[in-house]
């Protein structure tokens, strides 16, 4: 949905598509009452309980604010003017946009949404947004290293990983290559930032879901060679999220393609270390590119890279030299700063 089309009444609500054709009601499927543009976001049960459920907005959507700002765009503008930080606009354009996606969903799918499933929907853009904003704030660090940097061993607090994979099939490009892989790892050792990317290729990924849970795969071998204790994972693939958050993960895949590869992730020591997060597609753009570069680049020999001069001996390329043997996983690039 584009914000605009809101301002711009444009959006195809049931009263709108109505006048154009005999053959479309004009109700609600929610409620039967006529769907306009005020009744979609605001006055029928499901926005009105979605909204209460958002302390920010809980007794501002009420029937004085529809009866003051009878159309959207007036509506809109008095809540935003309560948004006083980036976050709050954040939260009412997600607010808005869930509240479109589940009108879609029991107008075309028959699917039932609930106040509290956009509410969590909302929460977690909401997370998501803000930790690729700590992700990208990279900042200076006048902190001192310990000098003994010689260890193998990671010791850090929480650390943050985004993963994604870059596939071409054959009949798309017969020149695709191998599938790349991406990962970007951020954590603290010894009170200093450290920030590794990882460009990898896999020689037998077949399809693009497959591609992705390789490079979910590499994320927690990596991660268990560092021996981090706590970590964050996301990947905007949700069926590998869904699937890793279930009861019995190595199972539970629809595809028996994957099931080895969750298996292998599921029996890592380091799995019950980490959780699984969605991140969207356009915030996940450091492991995207590095997937794209490393599938666009011919295998080689693997480089081994350390930029922060505050490191020293950097511990974490330390740990991967030589080069580990992950089978038909293979590192290309790993880059510490």
């Amino acid at each position: 949905m584009d914000i605009s089309r809101l301002f711009r009444y444009a959006l195809a609500t049931a009263d709108r598509v109505s006048k154009f054709s005999k053959h479309k009601d004009d109700k609600c499927k929610y409620c039967s009452q006529v769907e306009d543009d005020v009744h979609l976001f605001f006055t029928c049960a499901l926005p009105r309980a979605t909204w209460f459920c958002l302390p920010l907005y809980q007794n501002r959507i009420t029937d004085e604010l529809i009866l003051h700002h009878p159309n959207l765009r007036d509506a809109i503008c008095y809540i935003i003017n309560y948004s006083d930080s980036s976050m709050h606009l954040h939260q009412t354009i997600s607010t808005l946009w869930y509240i479109w996606k589940a009108r879609n969903d029991k107008r075309f799918n028959s699917k039932n949404w609930t106040a509290q499933q956009i509410h969590m929907n909302v929460k977690a853009d909401l997370n998501s947004h803000a930790m690729i904003l700590n992700i990208n704030n990279y900042g200076d660090n006048s902190q001192t290293p310990n000098t003994s940097t010689d260890q193998t061993t990671v010791s850090a607090t929480h650390w943050v990983s985004t993963v994604d994979a870059s596939f071409l099939p054959l009949q798309v490009s017969p020149t695709s290559g191998i599938p790349g892989l991406g990962m970007f790892l951020k954590g603290t050792l010894q009170g200093v930032d450290f920030r590794l990317q990882i460009q990898a290729h896999h020689s037998q990924a077949s399809n693009a879901v497959q591609a992705e849970a390789q490079a979910l795969l590499l994320a927690t071998l990596v991660i268990a060679t560092l021996q981090v204790q706590d970590c964050t994972i996301y990947l905007d693939n949700q069926e590998l999220i869904s699937t890793l958050n279930s009861s019995s993960p190595g199972q539970n895949s629809t595809s028996l393609q994957l099931r080895p590869i969750l298996a292998e992730i599921v029996s890592n020591d380091i799995f019950s270390c980490c959780s699984f997060r969605k991140i969207r597609r356009q915030h996940n753009s450091i492991a995207h590119n590095l997937a794209k570069r490393a599938r666009q680049t011919v295998p080689s020999q693997p480089s081994f890279i350390g930029k922060n001069p505050l490191h020293g001996i950097c511990p974490l390329l330390a740990t991967f030299s030589p080069s580990p043997q992950w089978g038909p996983l293979s590192i290309q690039l790993m880059y510490c700063y």
